[in-house]
């Protein structure tokens, strides 16, 4: 028995649909993929000025956050009342309150910048130790050497002569009220 496929058009209307469809689909890969060469051609012609755009904008960012702080030390240094005329008698002033066990007033004697951080370290001294003999003894050494300091009196250093080199004290005016403060040891 034979069957007689009728060929009514529609197998022809079919494959054109068929042919239709996979040129679409043909044509919209080709044209995203031309699109991503012509994203990642204009990327890389681009790229020196984004990155230089980013590093701008972290540049402003970073540089806001300087001025933040630099204001905020300002602010606290204006308002600290603790300190001397000279260098002198901050560091008398700062022996006298390590003298009487009162950390709190000695680390008041320091810079802004490291007050919380001398604080820390007298406060540590006095629990482990139960007394500030160490600081007491070490910076009354200091105090008994020899002063030095830049030109225009900025800053000063109180040099001690041990065995194995020096101990010091530094001090530095504070240029929002002309009192003077430790910067260092904490």
């Amino acid at each position: 028995m034979v069957t007689e496929i009728k060929n009514d058009g529609n197998n022809e209307c079919e494959n054109n649909r068929k042919w239709s469809l996979t040129a679409k689909v043909i044509g919209t890969i080709l044209a995203i993929l031309l699109a991503l060469f012509v994203g990642i051609t204009a990327l890389g012609y681009y790229w020196p000025d984004i990155q230089n755009y980013r590093y701008k904008m972290e540049a402003e960012r970073f540089q806001k956050e300087i001025d933040a702080e630099r204001a905020r030390i300002s602010a606290l240094e204006k308002a600290d009342t603790f300190g001397g005329k000279t260098p002198e008698e901050t560091f008398d002033m700062f022996l006298v309150a390590l003298n009487k066990g009162d950390v709190e007033l000695a680390s008041k004697y320091y810079d802004v910048t490291v007050q919380d951080v001398a604080l820390l370290g007298l406060k540590k001294e006095l629990t482990e130790e139960g007394n500030l003999e160490m600081s007491i003894k070490y910076f009354t050494d200091v105090r008994g050497g020899e002063k030095k300091c830049n030109r225009g009196a900025t800053g000063c250093v109180f040099e001690y002569e041990v065995i194995k080199g020096f101990e010091s004290l530094s001090l530095r005016s504070n240029p929002q009220n002309n009192l003077w403060k430790i910067t260092q040891p904490y």
